[in-house]
């Protein structure tokens, strides 16, 4: 007799294969308007003929390119397809969109009616057509600067290094996305100063981001190291009030001086492994999180060479595939 077999999610039998492989085995890689009904509906639901998104093409004033900016129904502000920053229309320049800053959207700044657009353009584009090499990255990861010294001092010297370690692009969307453009900043251009600002920009920073409480008001709070700042992420997002440590992470939570030692070298044993840890939870939950569409498209980009070529690289130094998160790459 014939298996079963049923839609993608039943129990018809036939092991149960991974969403993005029986959507791609569906044809949805392909322009909505030349897919069969079946597999429009199976991606996007019943309603096939939805209104398309509010879109409109200006230069942003994060990212100074010019760009697709969605209109967000539910925060009825823009968001800027090219480097995720909040923006709104623009009273002064009609071919220009202002960024949204502050965490409510009150600061509003049109930067193509500033002086200085084009002068932060030219400054830009030179910067970011630099070529990179493994020896500049080398150089930028081991020289001696004022900004390392105080990322030693401060106990953050590891996630400095990986910061310098980046290309001038990742680390100016980073900046945006914890709500301050880099370009336009003096310091651009220098991947230390870049690397500091991220960490420990007052108010915006890492650091200041996972200030809570009482420390929020109390001028005499110390800042935390790094493996305060990974302590606070994973008792936010994974460890509730009602939950006890070991409930969810298998590695030992490490005391304020253990932290204290392991962050005053580049390399640690025990920050390796609780940093491999909470990367395993975080690129689950991003898993979780992806609708049918974003499914397809990563098992579509998973068939790319030059993704299979970075996969076996990081398979090869005894990383597992699941345990990858595709944000760094994106």
């Amino acid at each position: 007799p014939k298996m079963p077999v049923g839609p993608p999610g039943s129990r018809g039998g036939a092991r149960a294969s991974h969403p993005g492989t029986v959507f791609a085995s569906m044809g949805c890689c392909q322009p909505r308007e030349k897919m069969d009904e079946k597999v429009a509906k199976a991606m996007y639901g019943e309603q096939t003929d939805q209104v398309p998104r509010k879109k409109k093409e200006a230069y942003c004033s994060w990212c100074y390119e010019f760009s697709i900016h969605y209109f967000i129904k539910e925060t009825s502000t823009w968001l800027c397809d090219a480097c995720k920053g909040r923006t709104g229309e623009s009273p002064r320049c009609q071919d220009s969109m202002a960024r949204l800053e502050g965490s409510r959207g009150g600061g509003t700044v049109c930067a193509k009616s500033l002086p200085n657009w084009e002068e932060v353009c030219e400054k830009k584009k030179k910067i970011l057509s630099k070529a990179r090499s493994l020896t500049k990255i080398r150089y930028e990861m081991t020289r001696e600067s004022p900004t390392r010294h105080l990322a030693d001092k401060e106990g953050v010297i590891r996630p400095f290094i990986f910061l310098a370690s980046m290309s001038s692009h990742h680390r100016a969307m980073l900046a945006i996305q914890l709500g301050w453009c880099p370009f336009a900043e003096e310091s651009f251009g220098d991947p230390h100063e870049e690397a500091w600002a991220i960490i420990n920009k007052k108010g915006l920073g890492l650091r200041a981001r996972c200030v809570r409480g009482l420390e929020k008001v109390n001028p005499f709070a110390k800042p935390l190291d790094w493996v305060g700042i990974l302590n606070h992420v994973a008792q936010t997002l994974y460890v509730p009030s009602y939950m006890a440590w070991e409930e969810e992470f298998k590695c030992e939570k490490m005391t304020r001086a253990e932290g204290k030692e392991a962050c005053l070298h580049v390399h640690s044993g025990k920050v390796d492994t609780f940093e491999a840890e909470l990367m395993e939870k975080v690129s689950k939950q991003q898993r979780s999180k992806m609708n049918r569409v974003q499914v397809c498209t990563v098992a579509q980009l998973m068939t790319t060479d030059n993704l299979r070529k970075l996969m076996a690289i990081q398979q090869a130094r005894g990383v597992e595939r699941h345990t990858m998160s595709l944000g760094p790459y994106g």
